[in-house]
């Protein structure tokens, strides 16, 4: 899959999964949570990666009801970053 709102990088045994969505604080909406969804898919079906850090290009935003957000979704994407798959890492 390719990816228009991540960006997913793989170095070494590390892979690095970057909400890139700047000008909106990188609130996640229904392209971007399936878009993680995958990611996160990818990244725990690769054998040669041992780690992952979830960040996002410039500033996060808590999501606000006046956005495009699907709570049972987002869910979903949040029992897949329990650990061992991944330890999140918010850059402010």
């Amino acid at each position: 899959m390719s990816y228009n709102k991540i960006l997913y990088e793989k170095q070494d045994h590390v892979v690095t999964i970057t909400i890139n969505r700047p000008e909106f604080h990188n609130c996640i909406d229904n392209e971007t949570n399936l878009e993680l969804q995958d990611a996160f898919k990818t990244f725990r079906d690769d054998d040669d990666a041992f780690a992952a850090i979830y960040t996002g290009e410039g500033s996060f935003n808590d999501p606000s009801p006046r956005q495009n957000f699907n709570q049972r979704r987002f869910r979903a994407h949040s029992r897949l970053c329990e650990p061992p798959f991944c330890r999140d890492r918010v850059s402010g």
